[in-house]
């Protein structure tokens, strides 16, 4: 008796996965370009289940699904969704043929870049400005630009003993790299390094600001580092 009953069992489960498999059909189909070309990659899927693939070498696909109506729907990295309408046959291959698909086009607006060519307050400037005022100067009681400079976070001063010269440094570069402003207006140093900086009378200086990273596209290639834009007494009212 028990063993009748586990040939009943066998016989059930053996009638109940033919009848599965009978429901079953195969969808097949390929996959090209707007160039004609076999579109590799792309994935074809069976909406709303959990049945789908990728296009293999020469853009073709083919799934097993249950019989039924779907929605198929053909998508992949830079290209257009598309949904085709499928249905699905019992021990049937549906070929759904060659399913051209359109890259997706993104149009971006124009992108300028430029530099801040009108003044602007400090608070409203695209750039990292640092101030020292006259009364930090006179509170430092500095005698020299270079003694007020080198307590600045990120600058820092090297001496030359042979030659008596000294070069400023800015975010690690340093020489042609620091651009250095009297009044907004360049000043001229014989060789690579900003020599001028110790020539200012340090009395007649209002303040001084400190204008870190590349300002290249208002000052020239010079301004990699930054600028030191050091404003006088006599020509606060035109800055």
């Amino acid at each position: 008796m028990r063993y009748l009953y586990i040939l009943c069992v066998l016989a059930f489960c053996s009638i109940y996965s033919a009848s599965g498999q009978d429901d079953k059909g195969k969808l097949s189909g390929k996959v090209l370009s707007a160039e004609g070309k076999p579109a590799v990659g792309i994935s074809v899927l069976i909406k709303n289940t959990p049945w789908g693939q990728s296009t293999k070498e020469g853009g073709d696909f083919s799934m097993t699904a249950p019989a039924g109506t779907y929605t198929l729907l053909v998508q992949g990295v830079g290209y257009q969704q598309i949904s085709v309408p499928v249905t699905v046959k019992s021990n049937q291959t549906t070929f759904v043929g060659a399913i051209v698909i359109q890259e997706k086009s993104e149009s971006l607006d124009d992108v300028v870049v430029t530099g801040q060519f009108t003044p602007q307050s400090v608070k409203n400037s695209v750039y990292q400005v640092r101030t020292i005022s006259h009364e930090q100067i006179r509170l430092r009681g500095a005698t020299n630009v270079q003694t007020i400079l080198n307590t600045e976070l990120g600058m820092r001063f090297s001496n030359d003993l042979t030659l008596g010269t000294s070069d400023v440094q800015l975010m690690g570069m340093s020489g042609q790299n620091v651009k250095v402003l009297l009044d907004g207006v360049p000043m001229v140093d014989r060789g690579s390094t900003r020599e001028s900086i110790g020539q200012i009378d340090i009395n007649t200086i209002d303040r001084i600001e400190i204008v870190e990273g590349p300002m290249s596209v208002n000052y020239g290639s010079d301004a990699l580092a930054g600028v030191i834009n050091i404003i006088t007494k006599k020509g606060r009212k035109r800055c």
